[in-house]
């Protein structure tokens, strides 16, 4: 063992080497240190806030961007960290560094209307916007400066219908915002939905199902809109027929509307026949014939702006009667003049009336449609058969007849 006082002393240069040793281990943790620490804008340095759009709808995102400026005008070093605030909404990231002088985030509007205010700091500069105050960004309905409703159809049939509703709202230009939510409510009927947002063409639709007059009210934010829907008078109209018809009789039928819509009418016959006489403006008189003796309903529909009608009339049809013929006198001398009275079946298509006198004499009458007196002397004492026959242009034949005597 050597004794402690024969131990070397360390000379000058290893005392250098430990110092040296222990003054780089310094400055390696003031680097460490300095780079924990965030780099700032330097002092007299700006900040100007702008964003992608100054409007925005719930649940959307804006580019915020924020310059920051040395006194001098130059941009500050990359790396300058940007710390953001919102009043409304989140902003994601909330600290970001610049690049070429420009930190970014992103506000994330949320659920929420109303006005988001945004600041930026880095040192000592905070926001200077160009009124110097934060940045504003209107977010959902409260950047609502007007809106409007409008209904189609505008009125409902008497039985009820269904409408579309749509409400538009805009901002200050007159520009159509999207995204914004719009509250329905209605005084009569049964909406589709309470609530709605507009859509990519800035629209908001909801439905409405009502048979009495509404008046609906769209409202978001501070604004509203109404719309009335209205009720159509009902489709009416009546029907009416002089007499009951006979068999191959034409009829005819009046048809006079109510005090609503114009409605489309068809008319069933009971016969298997039908007609679709157009839209009823006005009276219309329509003729049928019936071909068979029976019991017949005719039934009436119109249609009007989604409205239904149907009225309906009873009549019978009744065998047609045949062609008849009466004299005046009955009984008389050679010196009398019979007069005789043809009566044509009423309606008929009648071809011609041959009235036989019973002494050999033969006239046509032609196709009478109305009452029609021959005159005859018969120039011999007897009982005559007087003979109508009837032939029309169908090839029916009906005949009748009367007798005279004559003394």
């Amino acid at each position: 063992m050597i004794p402690r006082s024969l131990r070397p002393v360390p000379g000058p240069s290893r005392l250098v080497s430990h110092l040296c040793t222990l003054w780089l281990l310094a400055l390696v943790a003031l680097v460490a240190a300095c780079d924990k620490v965030p780099l700032l804008a330097p002092s007299q340095s700006t900040i100007t806030l702008s964003a992608s759009a100054t409007q925005a709808p719930l649940n959307g995102d804006i580019e915020i961007r924020a310059t920051v400026l040395e006194q001098s005008g130059s941009t500050v070093q990359d790396g300058t960290l940007v710390t953001f605030t919102t009043t409304l909404g989140t902003l994601e990231p909330r600290e970001a560094q610049t690049t070429r002088g420009v930190a970014v985030a992103r506000l994330q509007t949320g659920s929420t209307s109303g006005t988001a205010r945004v600041n930026a700091t880095s040192g000592g500069a905070s926001t200077s916007g160009a009124d110097g105050a934060s940045l504003e960004i209107v977010i959902g309905a409260a950047a609502a400066s007007s809106m409007a409703l409008s209904a189609v159809p505008s009125a409902v049939p008497a039985s009820g219908g269904t409408v579309t509703l749509t409400a538009v709202v805009l901002d200050e230009a007159g520009n159509r915002l999207v995204g914004i939510p719009v509250s329905f409510s209605s005084t009569a009927g049964a909406l589709s939905t309470t609530s709605a947002s507009t859509d990519a063409t800035g629209e908001a639709r909801v439905q409405l199902t009502t048979s009495r007059e509404a008046t609906v009210t769209a409202t978001s934010g501070s604004r509203t809109a109404t719309a009335t829907i209205t009720v159509n008078p009902a489709v009416s109209f009546t029907l009416a027929t002089s007499a009951n018809p006979a068999v191959n009789q034409p009829m005819s039928l009046t048809i006079t509307p109510g005090t609503g819509p114009a409605p489309r009418v068809t008319i069933d016959w009971g016969d298997g026949s039908n007609d679709d006489i157009g839209f009823l403006a006005a009276t219309r008189t329509v003729a049928h014939t019936y071909t068979a003796v029976g019991f017949y309903t005719i039934r009436a529909t119109g249609t009007a702006e989604g409205d239904t009608f149907t009225t309906s009339l009873n009549l019978t049809v009744s065998q047609r009667p045949p062609v008849a013929v009466t004299a005046s006198p009955t009984t008389g001398t050679t010196a009398t003049d019979f007069s005789f009275t043809i009566t044509p079946t009423a309606g008929a298509l009648i071809q011609n009336v041959r009235i036989d006198y019973g002494d050999g004499a033969v006239e046509d009458l032609g196709a009478i449609a109305a009452n029609t007196v021959r005159v005859h002397r018969y120039g011999s004492t007897g009982v005559r058969t007087v003979t109508v026959t009837q032939t029309e242009t169908n090839s029916n034949v009906t005949t009748a007849s009367v007798t005279v005597t004559v003394n």
